[in-house]
């Protein structure tokens, strides 16, 4: 959580006139876990 409260207040200085930034943190699932992005797996645009 802290990795990412740091590079959204990194951000916010960095860019100009940007007043809200989104960043979410993406771990690794725990063994035996799925990927909590499965159901979103099929509306990437694959290369």
């Amino acid at each position: 959580h802290a990795v990412a409260v740091d590079a959204e207040h990194t951000l916010l200085h960095a860019v100009p006139g940007l007043t809200a930034a989104l960043v979410h943190a993406d771990p690794a699932p725990s063994p035996g876990e799925s990927d909590p992005h499965l159901p979103l797996a099929h509306h990437a645009a694959s290369s």
